[in-house]
């Protein structure tokens, strides 16, 4: 193929198409995507070089799991990581619907657990998700300029959080975690590692219980557990608990520790609820269950700038099948072929 009969399928100048080959401009997204197309070669084909356009950032894992991820493997989610937000940002560039992060707990700094408090309510504020359950955790995220990617591991992993270029925020969930309430828990806390600006003299350890505090705080604040729950008890039955599990999308074990940290319960009582929560575990719950938060929590921003791009013919339905990892024929099933043309 010839310089000019390229620049006549692309529908640029042949002068444009030798700068392209020569290294002197860059493609567009979507003139990226056409190439791929012409030479029928994979996006990342044309990507090489990637790791000089994004950079992962220092990465927080929740918990104990960066112990559990083989070295190998976390190359391996980083890669795919990196790959996945890449075709976040080339897509939204394609679609001209570049977002840019802010912060909404900047300036407010966090040196003890009446700061996370504040900063679990503050974030409430801003995003005015006022002080209702938060319908869906992941949804949030991605509407306020989040990149929620998930990947495939066993269950040992929950997640972890990076900053892409230290100006793109990442969180990482697995796939395979099946508990609702346990993916929304993972989410904040990968949130609270991203936004909250901690003491230079906190140990990691406190850093990750602050986490898990503002995960909890952000998803029942206190005032709310407090009317749940009820003042002047003299006791408290599962069935409330689970109710509570089921309507905030909070397990039973964050609700019994966010009632230590709200002051609803002591110390003391903390361990006497958490060995009666074994109890029910054995009992109770293997007769009535244990209750379940009914949400997706499942990222779908990239599905639905995919299907925009397919419908305004911003992209072929073989690359997109390419970005999904799927086949043409799945794609299209999944989305349908047909699209409703808007004519100015």
């Amino acid at each position: 193929m010839t310089l000019q009969q390229l620049a006549d399928q692309l529908d640029v100048s042949k002068q444009a198409v030798h700068r392209l080959e020569s290294g002197e401009m860059k493609p567009s997204s979507e003139l990226l995507l056409n190439v791929c197309e012409i030479f029928n070669k994979p996006y990342e084909y044309f990507r090489e070089g990637i790791e000089d356009r994004y950079q992962l950032e220092q990465i927080s894992f929740r918990h104990n799991s960066e112990k559990r991820v083989k070295q190998l493997t976390l190359l391996e989610i980083k890669q795919e990581v990196l790959n996945e937000v890449t075709y976040f940002i080339d897509l939204e560039n394609l679609l001209g619907i570049g977002r840019t992060f802010e912060n909404p707990l900047a300036g407010l700094g966090i040196t003890d657990k009446k700061d996370v408090e504040k900063a679990a309510k503050q974030l409430r504020k801003k995003w005015k998700l006022g002080s209702v359950p938060i319908a869906d955790v992941v949804d949030t995220l991605e509407n306020k300029g989040v990149y929620v990617v998930e990947v495939n591991y066993n269950e040992d992993f929950s997640g972890l959080s990076t900053m892409m270029n230290e100006e793109i925020p990442v969180v990482v969930l697995n796939r395979n975690v099946r508990s609702i309430e346990r993916k929304r828990l993972t989410a904040i806390h990968e949130l609270g590692h991203l936004i909250l600006q901690f003491a230079k003299d906190l140990d990691e350890e406190t850093i990750e219980r602050y986490c898990n505090h503002f995960a909890g705080a952000v998803l029942i604040p206190d005032e709310i557990l407090w009317e749940e729950l009820g003042k002047k008890r003299l006791g408290i039955s599962f069935s409330e608990l689970k109710r509570i599990k089921e309507t905030y999308g909070i397990s039973i074990q964050a609700i019994i520790f966010r009632a230590n940290e709200t002051g609803y319960i002591s110390p003391r009582d903390l361990s006497s609820w958490l060995n009666t929560y074994e109890e029910w575990k054995n009992n109770e719950m293997r007769i009535i269950g244990s209750g379940k938060f009914l949400g997706r929590e499942k990222p779908i921003r990239k599905e639905t700038l995919l299907v925009r791009a397919l419908a305004e013919k911003r992209i072929m339905w073989s690359k997109a099948a390419e970005i999904m990892h799927t086949n043409i024929d799945h794609l299209k099933t999944q989305f349908g072929s047909e699209v409703l043309a808007i004519r100015n």
